[in-house]
């Protein structure tokens, strides 16, 4: 794939058939697959879309629910979200994708995005390296066209350039997992037994622990009983 300046990959399953999608820095988005093993070389790579609604794409993430199926990208050239509403199929053709934007009120220079279900309600966290992070509510499903907006505060800590970021959900509790893009220190932020909650007095830096500093990439997966975070530069 001739991709300039690959960033966030996702790769997503449906009726036996793996798509992977791709941002590309200078304002691509690129679709491939790997028919029904993931472990297949990618085929029929190429660019979905380009420029118009994306101001260099920082982060990607592929989801869907009931409303249909979804690509948000978060730019780091504003302060706005493109989403991508595929009507039946992951693979389908451009003419028949949906592309409208979000704008995350009060944030710019976007970073990172994560999404998480709650019910029957979406959550999204949305950082940005000019320091703040904000929480968007989907109650009406990933379709919703106004998400409730709100920003996150009251942390016991100064997010120092929020980039990658992770929601997780463990014992009853949701987290907000953050990596610092100057610094490399991992914050967490504990929303307790909802995300519809302020951040408790446990919210934690955690410190660098050793990572590296310009984090750009950032997941985490878990496996079994523990978790994998993986960061890139």
């Amino acid at each position: 794939i001739p991709i300039l300046s690959w960033l966030t990959v996702e790769i997503v399953k449906e009726e036996g058939q793996y798509f992977g999608f791709v941002i590309d820095y200078y304002n691509r988005v690129y679709r491939f697959t790997l028919g029904a093993d993931v472990k297949n070389a990618p085929s029929t790579a190429k660019v979905l879309y380009e420029n118009n609604l994306l101001a260099t794409p920082i982060d990607l993430v592929v989801v869907e629910d009931e409303t249909g199926k979804y690509a948000f990208i978060a730019n780091i050239g504003s302060n706005e979200i493109t989403r991508f509403s595929f009507r039946s199929s992951f693979g389908e053709p451009l003419s028949s994708i949906d592309i409208d934007k979000i704008t995350v009120t009060g944030s710019g220079i976007l970073s990172g995005i994560s999404f998480i279900r709650e019910g029957s309600l979406w959550y999204a966290i949305v950082t940005s390296l000019s320091g703040g992070t904000t929480k968007l509510l989907f109650d009406e499903g990933l379709s919703d066209v106004s998400p409730v907006i709100t920003s996150v505060s009251g942390l016991p800590f100064a997010l120092s350039s929020p980039g990658g970021v992770a929601l997780a959900f463990e014992n009853n509790k949701y987290f907000a997992f953050i990596q610092s893009n100057s610094n490399g220190n991992l914050y967490k932020i504990d929303f307790g037994s909802s995300m519809a909650n302020a951040p408790t007095g446990k919210s934690t830096n955690l410190g660098s622990l050793g990572m590296l500093t310009d984090i750009l990439g950032f997941a985490m997966y878990k496996v079994k009983s523990k978790w994998l975070v993986l960061s890139s530069q």
